[in-house]
């Protein structure tokens, strides 16, 4: 069946390599399963499962829209009455789901380990998907830029460690301070602060946690849809 619409076009791409798309399932839960499962501190986890999140947004985003500007698959699909917005935006969208059932087991391993309940497994799961949204719209930016998915693999270690670190997901902000709180509306900022909330490590409002997640998620798509024109044609 020949695709459609980009999301369609995405989707078949992702499960035509069956033995690929098991590993990208599998692979995260088996990466950290062991310290998930044993002794590590909550912190190291959050911040490796927070890692995890942003590379996976980033790279698959970034990574497909390169190559697809690469191969000439975006200027090819500028000759047919698609918008550019929905040939940038769909792929996106449809990688943030994918990278959600990455992380899934990671999150359900996390939460079991930790015993918050489902109230906060239900809030760390609306985390993982804002956080994943603003990850791979970065991603887009990224990819926008790049010429190969190299090139992205490299802007995302470029970009992302410092962003992280401003987050204070290395060395956390002193509660109370104006960095702990502003460093909450920053892209995947809030990301380990759910996870050490669901640990038991700090307290947090979720429903206000949620929102702080939501703003840079919510700019990076408005900003996305204005200018995603301007990176399908960049060179």
């Amino acid at each position: 069946m020949l695709p459609t619409s980009m999301w369609q076009k995405e989707l078949l791409e992702i499960t035509r390599d069956r033995r690929s798309l098991a590993l990208k399932l599998v692979y995260p839960g088996a990466l950290t399963a062991h310290m998930l499962l044993g002794t590590t501190p909550p912190g190291v986890t959050a911040t490796v499962i927070t890692l995890l999140v942003a590379f996976t947004g980033v790279f698959g985003s970034g990574a497909s829209l390169a190559q697809d500007r690469q191969q000439g698959a975006l200027a090819r699909l500028f000759l047919t009455p698609r918008s550019p917005r929905r040939c940038i935006l769909e792929p996106a969208l449809v990688r943030t789901l994918l990278g959600l059932l990455q992380v899934l087991p990671v999150l359900v391993m996390f939460a079991a380990v930790n015993e918050g309940g489902p109230v906060p497994f239900a809030f760390l799961l609306l985390l993982g998907l804002l956080s994943l949204l603003a990850a791979n719209l970065l991603g887009v930016f990224l990819g926008g830029l790049a010429d190969s998915g190299v090139q992205v693999h490299l802007y995302a270690v470029l970009v992302l460690f410092p962003l992280l670190a401003l987050a204070g997901l290395f060395s956390p902000w002193p509660e109370g301070s104006f960095m702990a709180s502003f460093s909450r509306f920053l892209p995947l900022g809030a990301m380990p602060v759910g996870l050490r909330a669901a640990a038991g490590q700090v307290s947090t409002a979720w429903p206000l946690l949620l929102a702080q997640a939501w703003v840079p998620a919510f700019i990076l798509l408005v900003v996305t849809w204005a200018i995603s024109p301007l990176i399908a044609r960049a060179r």
